[in-house]
């Protein structure tokens, strides 16, 4: 009982680090100039932008620890 109890509050954390984590994520990336983007022969700011969105509704629709690692990887 007291582990169910911890399982679901450490699930709880890790689902408002990451989801956090993916909204600075998308911040941050919308907010850099593009030509940041250009210079450091990456990506472009649109692929990044869309990678992120897709990346928190997944979090956001889908709590699955495996996506939600996935995507603090893609940030």
């Amino acid at each position: 009982m007291l582990r169910a109890g911890f399982d679901s509050l450490l699930s709880l954390a890790m689902f408002l680090v990451f989801t956090g984590f993916a909204v600075a994520a998308l911040v941050f990336a919308a907010m850099a100039r593009e030509d940041a983007y250009r210079a450091a022969d990456k990506q472009t700011k649109k692929f990044w932008l869309i990678i992120l969105g897709v990346n928190l509704v997944l979090n956001l629709l889908l709590p699955t620890l495996f996506l939600q690692i996935a995507g603090v990887i893609a940030a």
